[in-house]
């Protein structure tokens, strides 16, 4: 339980991120306290979304070979390349797509950043956001736009290993809790205040009938 962790990571790195209302508010709670919500999807919650004032994820490219940087070592790039069988493959990158001036926000910091190769070399105006620090209460959020990039197969290179290694050191040295089950949808509605729109989201809601429904 989040409710009970001190000096705590929590890690989820997956396809999608899903929260009920309580879980989310949960997890609010659970940094505001002094933890660490460390989030890394493609799909993101739209609770999430809205808290981060983000409106959506943008492709930036299709394409197999990037190249991140971290804000902590600017001069220091790493290599991505998405190799199949017998030949690159192409791979979508998200980056964020943020309404305002990162500049401009005292508790928002930018962490890293991804761009794609144009033709033999790397151009900095393709340059985009893919990680960031969100300072909240005495905890931060830390999100991150790229899951693939900690997949096993990149990281078995040392540039995979050491970008990774960049990543997570902002987190600290804290207990870790990962998460696999807010990578599942869930019937219940993420706001109390939208109208249940599925039949079964009805029924899962009210005891009795949930009851009747597994019975």
């Amino acid at each position: 339980s989040l409710k009970k962790q001190k000096s705590a990571n929590y890690l989820l790195v997956a396809k999608n991120s899903f929260y009920t209302h309580k879980e989310f508010l949960a997890l609010k709670k659970f940094v505001s306290k002094g933890n660490n919500a460390f989030i890394s999807v493609n799909q993101m919650d739209d609770q999430l979304l809205e808290f981060l004032n983000f409106s959506t994820l943008q492709v930036i490219y299709n394409d197999s070979i990037y190249r991140t940087n971290l804000s902590s070592n600017p001069d220091k790039y790493y290599s991505f390349r998405f190799q199949g069988k017998k030949k690159l493959q192409l791979f979508q990158m998200l980056y964020l797509n943020i309404d305002y001036d990162l500049e401009e926000l005292g508790n928002v910091k930018e962490l890293g950043s991804i761009e794609k190769k144009s033709g033999s070399v790397f151009y900095h105006r393709n340059r985009k956001v893919n990680y960031i620090q969100v300072d909240y209460g005495k905890g931060s959020f830390f999100i991150h736009t790229n899951p693939v990039l900690f997949s096993n197969y990149q990281l078995k290179s040392k540039e995979g290993l050491e970008y990774a290694n960049g990543v997570f050191n902002h987190l600290g040295n804290k207990k870790i809790l990962w998460d696999e089950y807010s990578s599942q949808y869930k019937f219940e509605d993420q706001n109390p205040n939208h109208s249940i729109s599925s039949p079964l989201r009805f029924v899962l809601q009210h005891k009795a009938l949930k009851l009747a429904w597994y019975t």
